[in-house]
Order: C-alpha cells, then sequence, then structure tokens
C-alpha cells in the first residue's frame, strides 16, 4: 500500500516522527540520515521540511550492509520495517523451527557500526499489545495490526533486542485511532483487563517509538 492512500494512513505518523525527532535534537539541518529500505513518502515529506542528506538502503537488511562510499549517520530511521525483517537463510533444522531473530539482530549491529558516537537510531511500529489486537482475537481474525505482517514484536522483545546495542527512550503513540478499533470494545476491553488486574495501559496507542542511542554499549 503505497501512494495517496498510504500517504492518508500514515500521515500523522510522519508529522509525529518529524516534531519529536527534532524536539529532542535528533534531527537537524545539516545531518546525514540513513532510512533503512527504499525510498518513501516519508523521505519526500522530510526532503521538504528538514534540510538533510538522506540515503536509502536497496539491500537484504538481515546481512551486513557493504558500502565503502557511506559513513557514519547523524539519524537511521528504521520505521513500520523492524516487524518485516525474518531471520536469515539457514540449513540449521533446529533454527528453521523457530523464530531466532538472526536477522533483525544483524540488523541493527549494522546500525550501531553506521552510526555516530552521538548519533541516534529512530524506531517506529505496531504496538501489538493495542485493542486492535485484542478485537481481532475476539473476531477469529488476522491476529496483528495488519495481517500481513510476517511478524509483529512485543514490546518485551523490543526492549531486550534492541537494548543489546542501545540505550533506549520508549514512547507508545496514538498514530491512527488504534487501527479503527470501536471506542465501545475498547471500554469493555478495558474494563475486562481491570476486572483481571491487567493494565490497559498504552493500549490504545496503535504505534511504538523507539529512539536508541549508543550511550555506554
Amino acid at each position: 500500500m503505497h501512494g495517496e492512500e498510504y500517504l492518508q494512513t500514515h500521515q500523522k505518523r510522519f508529522d509525529l516522527t518529524i516534531e519529536r525527532l527534532q524536539a529532542a535534537g535528533h534531527l537537524k539541518n545539516g545531518d546525514k540520515v540513513l532510512e533503512l529500505g527504499d525510498p518513501s513518502e516519508f523521505t519526500e515529506i522530510l526532503k521538504e521540511r528538514c534540510d538533510v542528506n538522506i540515503t536509502n538502503t536497496s539491500t537484504d537488511l538481515r546481512y551486513p550492509i557493504y558500502n565503502s562510499e557511506w559513513h557514519q549517520f547523524d539519524l537511521i530511521l528504521c520505521m513500520e520495517l523492524i516487524e518485516h525483517i525474518k531471520d536469515q537463510n539457514t540449513s540449521d533444522i533446529d533454527a528453521l523451527s523457530v523464530f531466532t531473530g538472526s536477522g533483525i539482530k544483524c540488523m541493527l549491529k549494522e546500525c550501531e557500526r553506521l552510526l555516530k558516537d552521538d548519533g541516534t537510531l529512530f524506531v517506529s511500529t505496531p504496538n501489538i499489545h493495542c485493542y486492535r489486537v485484542l478485537e481481532n482475537w475476539c473476531k477469529n481474525d488476522e491476529i496483528y495490526t495488519y495481517g500481513p505482517h510476517p511478524r509483529e514484536l512485543t514490546i518485551q522483545y523490543l526492549e531486550e533486542v534492541l537494548g543489546e546495542y542501545f540505550e533506549l527512550e520508549v514512547e507508545h503513540v496514538n498514530c491512527w485511532d488504534c487501527h479503527g478499533t470501536s471506542t465501545e470494545f475498547m471500554e469493555v476491553a478495558k474494563r475486562f483487563l481491570e476486572s483481571i488486574g491487567e493494565s490497559a495501559e498504552n493500549r490504545e496507542n496503535g504505534a511504538i517509538f523507539i529512539t536508541c542511542t549508543k550511550g555506554s554499549h
């Protein structure tokens, strides 16, 4: 889904991303920015609003990025992408039977290598703990916020795998009005969660923004 429909769906996320990165000093005029993946609608918006030098990738991100012309970046953007990264190909039958995160870990290691010491990796990804997923489960529908995703990642997993390489600042954000979940369902689900002693915090927020810095790693 790209083009006008994609832009309409993600415009709020784009706006919030730029707003937060600029406010925190992670996105400044003159920065060298690496956007993981092909150029997108966000690429054009960023070029229009900021005087930055943007580079995109065109290789399989499960494996090391080899480009002798690339130098360290001020900002790396991993937006709505980490949930698409599958494991590396392997002939190990044990590894084939489970998700190992080998592709994700390789990508993050490359991000750490390509970032300046004071640079930032910004990750955005769907919140699998939101009400939309619970509603999908109740309706016997696709379990993820977006059915075609090969895998959506829990906040626990994200904090663990990103925390191997970076210091993290995590924010749950309402970009899509909880992916269209009805207010009635959210109210009922909230009461249910509270009745069994589970937290309803951030369930209405359909996206996770994670700001990653090298810190003491």
